[in-house]
């Protein structure tokens, strides 16, 4: 009987503490800014002309920039793709074409 009275006891004892308020959350202003309103794109906006707004053609050897392949191989050595081993790079047209 005393073991049960002391286990109640215990079990008993938080439930004041367990059943405490919350406290309330911040109460909004009074007067709040509901005018307003946020930042909009300008629909209107135009990219700025270069004086160069024409259709042009020119020849370029393009290689793209690659990363360091050096790494895994013995000093002075490094991993060659195919375009790479070539003695001369094969040249391309490149066509630029202003958009408006």
């Amino acid at each position: 009987m005393m073991t049960r009275l002391l286990l109640a006891g215990f079990l008993l004892a938080p439930l004041p503490a367990l059943a405490q308020h919350l406290p309330l959350p911040p109460i909004p202003p009074l007067n709040a800014p509901s005018s307003e309103l946020a930042p909009m794109p300008d629909l209107e906006v135009r990219a700025p002309r270069s004086p160069t707004q024409t259709v042009r053609l020119r020849p370029e050897v393009f290689s793209s920039e690659r990363p360091d392949t050096s790494l895994g191989f013995a000093p002075g050595s490094r991993y060659q793709t195919a375009d790479e081993r070539r003695p001369l790079q094969t040249p391309g047209l490149r066509l630029t074409v202003p958009l408006q």
